[in-house]
């Protein structure tokens, strides 16, 4: 019976590995980072936006009727990006996780008008003081930087004491801004109920 074990174990080895190799020959291994907001309506409601992790790039879908959308444009970015915002109704920030950049997108014209390079590993994106400022957090340098909207350069960086700050949420009057952390380090975890 052990020896019938150890023969059904290096089978499914087996089969592993042949389903990885043959998973690259077809020229992509699927692990991406994670997405904090891959999606965003526009704003008349019309189109969503997606990021497309592995293929980098933003898909624009039209999603007037809502059983068949279609894409209308696919736009490069950076590599792979994980959250996408609205800063105007035709202006979109991308930020890539591993170019350690955001992406400014003009939608209609369906094209990349302005990288701005960002802290290591950035994870989200929100817009306060209306729009006047993006905040991006950093996965890897623990901080969130914060850019000036108009000349689209990072003007301060704010040190988060905590492990992989990843995703962000402005309030609607855009004075307050929360961060939550991967590994937040403040002693609290998940306890699963039972029935």
């Amino acid at each position: 019976m052990h020896r019938r074990s150890k023969r059904f174990v290096l089978t499914l080895l087996m089969a592993a590995v042949a389903h990885v190799c043959s998973a690259s020959d077809r020229g992509f291994v699927n692990f991406e980072s994670p997405l904090s907001h891959g999606l965003v309506s526009s704003v008349d409601g019309e189109h969503l936006l997606v990021v497309d992790t592995p293929a980098r790039s933003l898909v624009v879908l039209a999603v007037t009727e809502p059983t068949s959308p279609r894409v209308v444009a696919d736009i490069p970015v950076g590599l792979e990006p994980v959250s996408v915002a609205l800063r105007s109704a035709e202006e979109a920030w991308v930020v890539n996780h591993l170019s350690d950049s955001v992406s400014v997108v003009d939608v209609s014209r369906g094209v990349v008008i302005e990288t701005i390079p960002v802290a290591g590993r950035p994870g989200d994106i929100v817009f306060a003081a209306d729009g006047q400022l993006a905040f991006v957090s950093s996965m890897a340098d623990r901080c969130v930087c914060v850019i000036d909207t108009a000349n689209r350069e990072v003007i301060q960086q704010i040190s988060i004491p905590a492990d992989s700050p990843r995703t962000l949420l402005a309030s609607e009057d855009g004075q307050t801004v929360w961060v939550a952390s991967f590994l937040s380090g403040n002693g609290t975890t998940v306890i699963p109920h039972t029935i």
